[in-house]
């Protein structure tokens, strides 16, 4: 396994099992996309009673199946018997006792050094297979499992543990040294649930300071069993323990992970579509940040359910049930290996794009094509479509734009907005209707839709383009669209309910907050951000923030996206993307005695498109740095009647349609992006231009 923290593609994903394994069940993994085995070996399975011989017949068919399904396998070796002995050996008491003597020292010197130099890269086991292999792939991992906070055990080892532990590891790095240079040794270390506990990075802290450290390579960390922030916060301190301790090029293993499909009401008990639910979100969480923390591989805490012994939950947290039926989670699996369990990847790669103000015509859809348009940040207003909150949905209006962009090439980025017979949010009574309607809304325009089966039989030489991503409310932070008071915790269940009914309709698809700007009146982006993440759960319901960085230059809208970004880091998000869904100056100047603020986000036309090309350039310089999914401007033609003071000229077309300098200046960032001629940071992915729809009068913005 490479070590390279600083790796963008996404870790490995990988399963436990218990030995032997048949060449049925390993053909099953490899269909499933199980790129990595995780199995134990037992030193009291593999030993003889007299402990002088050791019987691998089992670890061989298991092994060599498994790289004939190009399964990597990591076995981890059970260090429990040894733990106790190993501080109160000395080096001359190992010599003078030599193998007449278990549990001892020599016995775990010798069971690693047999196992290394069995499957380690010149393995004896290679050898045997005459040519069926031309390039085997050798057990280069060694995890020394029963760590600091392993499981059964708290996040601090006693001191004596630790030094057998530490010792322990050692000896198995001086054989990896010795027998197999290629060979990593991987320390194991929990993450607690809890603070109180005392978090597994501290106990890695003196670990990696006794001189066992230099021989770590790599660490498998078991984390929290709370899927949300605390996962990726619990993870962090692990990466930044490793590089206190100057293990920089270190890298780690998430292993294991797991929810059990049972029903209990217990933290790791989680029903099976909630198995999956815990499965599919983790992983992606992991995802977005496995670069920043050098996490190279993520394993499933068991492949099949197995009776007897083990923790209880452990007993069914498998993909397959014990009769090997497959469980929701397994299919959760397999859609994840599919897919290369990327976070964030937009198909089709930058997006650009505009929005009409009232209804597009054939005009505007050829100019959108003309200036390298091929995305709209559209609204899709409940009260538009359903007045009364509940009966029929009339989606003629929203088939014909999203037909019309698609005939172009062009995808539509939904905002999810709007309370039935008012202005405001749904109420808590209202929330079951609201998603009602957000379901049916992402089960018909999402992936593998019922607009779309319609679309392809009219059009069957185009390519549907279905949402990927789905915005939930707009500006949540601001009285004007959340009243009479914002409020994260009724914000939080309104993201719920709707990330719920967009996943289930839509697994692969993406959900992002409503753009929040930070000096809204009613409550900043920051501080509503920070009390959403303190909300259980809140952290899991997005994939992507947004922000309205709107300000007088790159200054105000540099210190508004850093703040945000600093926040996401705080909680562990280091890989959670931020897409700027508003952002644009007036091109008619106001005065500031009656505008106020306003004043600073207008300028004339020319000075518009001055404003816009400088603001791309800086997003484009930063793109990396800040993790931004995408830019929007705010909005594709003026308004006929005033939606705020500032945004009645914010178009890139003036009323009567004609082009201002601003739209050279658009179709010119973008235009000249395709085909991703702008370097792009592998990281981040491509920065995408877009510009945004106005809502519907009587809606919002």
């Amino acid at each position: 396994m490479a070590v390279a923290p600083a790796a963008a593609a996404s870790p490995d994903l990988g399963v436990v099992s218990r030995l032997p394994l048949s060449d049925v069940e390993l053909a099953r993994m490899d269909a499933a996309g199980v790129d990595v085995l995780r199995v134990p070996l037992s030193w009291s399975r593999i030993a003889s009673d007299s402990g002088s011989r050791f019987h691998w017949r089992r670890v061989d068919d298991t092994v060599l199946g498994a790289v004939d399904h190009g399964i990597e396998v990591i076995p981890y070796l059970d260090v429990r018997r040894w733990l106790r002995v190993a501080p109160a050996e000395s080096a001359r008491d190992l010599r003078r006792r030599g193998s007449n003597a278990r549990p001892g020292l020599w016995e775990w010197k010798r069971f690693v050094s047999h196992a290394m130099s069995r499957y380690g890269t010149r393995g004896r086991v290679w050898g045997n297979r005459g040519g069926d292999v031309a390039t085997p792939i050798a057990i280069t991992t060694w995890e020394v499992r029963m760590g600091p906070g392993s499981s059964g055990g708290p996040a601090h080892l006693p001191g004596t543990e630790l030094r057998g532990y530490a010792r322990l590891l050692g000896m198995a790095g001086h054989a990896a040294r010795r027998i197999d240079r290629g060979a990593e040794v991987a320390a194991s270390v929990t993450v607690a649930q809890s603070r109180r506990r005392g978090p597994g990075a501290s106990t890695l802290d003196r670990l990696v300071a006794t001189k066992a450290g230099k021989f770590i390579d790599t660490v498998t960390v078991r984390p929290p069993a709370r899927a949300g922030p605390r996962l990726s916060r619990g993870i962090a301190r692990v990466r930044r323990s490793l590089d206190r301790g100057g293990l920089d090029d270190a890298s780690i293993v998430i292993a294991p992970i797991g929810w059990s499909s049972g029903s209990r009401p217990r933290r790791r008990w989680a029903g099976r579509q909630g198995q999956a639910d815990h499965l599919r979100r983790s992983v992606k969480r992991i995802d977005r940040s496995a670069s920043a923390w050098g996490a190279e591989t993520v394993i499933w805490s068991a492949w099949r359910d197995r009776p007897g012994r083990g923790c209880r939950w452990c007993r069914r947290s498998g993909l397959l049930d014990r009769t090997g039926k497959v469980k929701p989670s397994f299919r959760a699996f397999k859609r994840l290996a599919e897919q290369d369990h990327v976070a964030g990847e937009v198909p089709g790669g930058a997006f650009y794009g505009v929005t009409p103000d009232g209804e597009l015509t054939e005009a505007d859809i050829l100019t959108m094509d003309e200036s390298g348009v091929d995305v709209v940040r559209l609204v899709i207003s409940w009260p538009g479509l359903q007045p009364g909150g509940s009966g029929p949905i009339d989606w003629r209006g929203l088939d014909h734009r999203v037909g019309s962009l698609a005939e172009r090439g062009a995808a539509v980025l939904p905002q999810l907005i709007g309370s039935p017979g008012r202005e405001g949010p749904p109420t808590a009574g209202e929330l079951p209707e609201w998603a009602r309607f957000v379901h049916a809304a992402v089960a018909r325009y999402g992936a593998g839709g019922t607009f779309w089966q319609g679309f392809s039989a009219e059009h069957p030489d185009l390519a549907p383009r279905p949402p990927e991503v789905w915005q939930v409310w707009n500006e949540q932070n601001n009285r004007r669209f959340w009243n009479p008071e914002p409020s994260p915790e009724a914000y939080a269940k309104l993201l719920h309910a709707s990330a719920a009914a967009i996943r289930a309709a839509d697994p692969r698809a993406e959900v992002m907050l409503g753009g929040m700007y930070e000096y809204a009146a009613g409550m900043s982006a920051t501080v509503f951000l920070r009390e959403l993440y303190a909300i259980s759960g809140a952290g899991d319901d997005f994939d992507i923030a947004a922000v309205h960085p709107y300000a007088r230059g790159n200054a105000g809208i540099a210190s508004q996206i850093e703040e945000v970004r600093d926040l996401l880091n705080l909680f562990g998000e280091h890989g959670k993307d931020i897409w700027i869904t508003e952002l644009g100056w007036s091109s008619v100047p106001i005065d500031e005695s009656a505008g106020g603020v306003y004043a600073e986000l207008s300028r004339d036309e020319a000075g518009q498109a001055e404003a816009l090309e400088a603001a791309y350039e800086m997003l484009h310089a930063n793109r990396s740095r800040w993790r931004l999914r995408g830019v929007v401007w705010y909005s594709w033609r003026d308004a006929a009647e005033p939606v705020c003071i500032f945004c009645q000229h914010t178009g890139l077309l003036r009323i009567d349609g004609s082009p201002k300098p601003s739209l050279a200046a658009f179709a010119g960032l973008a235009l000249s992006a395709a085909p991703h001629e702008v370097p792009i940071d592998l990281d981040a992915g491509p920065i995408r231009v877009m510009a945004t729809t106005p809502e519907p009068p009587g809606s919002c913005r």
